[in-house]
């Protein structure tokens, strides 16, 4: 997994076919995808197929589906199919125990 939070895997139906200049251009939407604003935690990958981008993996909002679709269409100006799940990530406080107080850890 990159710092950025995304992970950055080759598909393998896109190696398997298709032109090099597709592979190059699902490794730099890959990129892209990994380090664009709000996608940090998301975990995406691309593939050439029959001609379109198809996006796998998993988000944590609609709004971040909805991101990701439209920086693909604009970069790769191809019509996208993504097959991306919706999984909510929830942040819990941590609390630690002081002196017979628990109290929240702002660590």
């Amino acid at each position: 997994m990159s710092e950025a939070g995304m992970m950055i895997v080759a598909h393998a139906r896109s190696q398997m076919r298709g032109h090099p200049q597709d592979h190059s251009v699902c490794a730099a939407l890959q990129s892209i995808l990994a380090y664009a604003q709000g996608l940090e935690k998301s975990s995406i990958t691309c593939a050439f197929e029959d001609g379109r981008i198809v996006l796998t993996g998993e988000v944590d909002s609609t709004d971040t589906l909805e991101t990701a679709i439209a920086i693909a269409e604009v970069f790769t100006g191809r019509s996208v199919l993504a097959d991306l799940a919706v999984q909510p990530r929830f942040h819990l406080p941590r609390y630690i125990a002081v002196n017979d107080a628990v109290i929240p850890d702002h660590s």
